[in-house]
């Protein structure tokens, strides 16, 4: 897993089609994007990996699909608020 992203990319599996379609046009943009499926290999500590990637991205971005928020991007959401409002000091988020 690379250290930092300029994206995280929040989904839900059922808008895979999706989520692939913007990582795409995010990276025709040059930007790097983390994307779960692509970016975690099978011996990585999954969640640990979500944790890094939220805490280090340059931005998130929540795709909102059909079936809404759902419980894992609930939970990545959240991450991504807490490093946004957490700090006192601007230069922290």
């Amino acid at each position: 897993m690379t250290d930092h992203y300029a994206v995280f990319l929040s989904y839900s599996r059922n808008d895979l089609e999706a989520a692939n379609a913007l990582r795409a046009q995010l990276e025709g943009y040059g930007l790097s994007v983390f994307k779960d499926d692509d970016s975690i290999r099978g011996s990585d500590e999954w969640l640990n990996c979500l944790q890094t990637a939220v805490d280090r991205c340059g931005a998130f971005v929540l795709l909102v699909g059909r079936d809404g928020v759902r419980r894992w991007i609930s939970a990545e959401a959240q991450v991504a608020l807490s490093r946004h409002f957490g700090p006192h000091d601007d230069s922290e988020r």
